[in-house]
């Protein structure tokens, strides 16, 4: 714990208050990742490798890590290494506990 605590504080010195999006939603569609909803969700796993990041709207850390998130996906979807997808956790319950999923960021 005393790790990540060490690493949120390093996060919040590297993304101040202000540099982050502030609005939520277009911190989560700047990223290079597609939506996973339960309509697409077997297509989705059936294609080779998938990172999957699970965030919620209201989630400072999940604001925080979205450019991180972004720069991986650009770079995984740019060297066709894997297809990147997002699921908004409290939006969509079904996958969020399908993958058992209790805090976000996961």
């Amino acid at each position: 714990v005393q790790c990540n605590q060490q690493r949120y504080k390093e996060l919040q010195q590297e993304y101040p208050s202000g540099t982050h999006h502030s609005n939520p939603e277009d911190a989560e569609r700047a990223i290079a990742a597609e939506e996973l909803t339960t309509e697409n969700w077997s297509q989705a796993i059936s294609g080779g490798w998938v990172l999957i990041k699970v965030y919620a709207n209201y989630c400072s850390e999940c604001r925080i890590l979205a450019p991180k998130f972004r720069e991986a996906a650009e770079y995984l979807k740019s060297q066709g290494l894997a297809t990147c997808y997002e699921i908004n956790g409290p939006q969509n319950m079904p996958l969020k506990n399908k993958l058992n999923v209790r805090v976000y960021p996961n």
